[in-house]
């Protein structure tokens, strides 16, 4: 049994584009979704800000799963309580 062939370059340039496309019409939609919803609540120009936080906690999260998934360990937090103390 052979090993699978790696995706071509154009697969590759499709693939990263349409990422970013998703990526990007759901980041917009998002930040509109919760500024307006801050308006509507009486937040006034700090509308605006309220999205960037959770955009930054959701970027680390998912660039931390990566990060997990490409060193090949679980996910979480996995220690030996021995190690705690």
């Amino acid at each position: 049994m052979s090993a699978p062939e790696a995706p071509s370059r154009a697969a590759r340039v499709v693939t990263a584009v349409a990422v970013l496309l998703v990526a990007t019409v759901a980041a917009v939609v998002s930040f509109v979704h919760m500024s307006t919803l801050a308006r509507e609540a009486g937040e006034g120009w700090r509308a605006l800000l309220l999205p960037c936080p959770w955009t930054g906690w959701c970027t680390t999260q998912s660039m931390g799963a990566r990060g997990v998934g490409v060193i090949g360990r679980p996910g979480g937090v996995h220690r030996d309580p021995a190690e705690l103390g």
